[in-house]
């Protein structure tokens, strides 16, 4: 039987198996755990956001963080 944690490294990919980390590489400096990896690239979650990119790493390192960033709205008209 393959350990917990070496099997969460996989994904699995029509029917091929993948290292997570080439999946994800633009995530893979927040050394994120495998599980958290999967989620995110189930999700579609291929780049982290400019935000995310400043404040991980301080989270990651204990630190308290908050972070203020733009959000987008998109209007569509009602038509009536």
């Amino acid at each position: 039987m393959v350990p917990l944690l070496e099997c969460c490294k996989l994904f699995s990919l029509d029917n091929f198996l993948f290292p997570i980390g080439q999946l994800l590489p633009e995530w893979q400096s927040f050394s994120l755990h495998p599980q958290l990896q999967r989620a995110l690239f189930g999700q579609k979650f291929m780049s982290p956001t400019p935000i995310q990119s400043q404040a991980l790493p301080a989270a990651l390192s204990g630190r308290d963080v908050i972070g203020v960033a733009e959000t987008v709205r998109v209007f569509s008209p009602i038509p009536f």
